[in-house]
């Protein structure tokens, strides 16, 4: 099946700090045009646990989950249920999800290095995932949220 990553950034900020504005920070960071409901998104959400919903909320407080927490490791490790298939389609059957591990390990001097393998693309669809790939896979995808995340701990 196919995948993207490993990819890798540095960060300002140590593990706990960035593990901490990876998750309680994330409607500071994620991209906003990256919504996949049909309304106006004014957050994203994560819940800090094992079985926690990621959601974004819409300024009507309409809440739509796009990945549930499956790992939840403060500040070393965090894998989610990714429900949000090629289609940009919440995928609300878990056979039918991918899965998203990013890692936190001290870098240098006061830095730390997130890591992030988006897997098991293929899940989401009838051929092997390589599209989806593809996609998430380019400048516009993982890439660029990784960036928008060095910046906000940049700031």
């Amino acid at each position: 099946m196919a995948s993207v990553g490993p990819l890798e950034v540095v960060v300002h900020g140590t593990p706990e700090e960035a593990f901490a504005a990876f998750t309680d920070e994330l409607g500071a960071w994620w991209p906003p045009p990256y919504a996949w409901g049909p309304r106006s998104v004014v957050d994203h959400r994560l819940e800090p646990r094992v079985g926690g919903r990621v959601t974004e909320v819409a300024d009507d407080g309409f809440e739509l989950d796009w990945a549930l927490v499956d790992t939840w490791e403060p500040p070393a490790r965090l894998v989610l249920s990714w429900a949000i298939g090629p289609d940009r389609v919440p995928t609300p059957e878990p056979a039918r999800r991918s899965t998203v591990e990013v890692t936190f390990t001290a870098h240098g001097d006061g830095g730390t290095r997130v890591r992030l393998h988006h897997t098991d693309l293929g899940a989401h669809g009838e051929d092997d995932g390589s599209a989806y790939a593809a996609g998430l896979g380019s400048t516009q995808g993982w890439p660029w949220i990784l960036e928008l995340f060095t910046q906000h701990q940049a700031s």
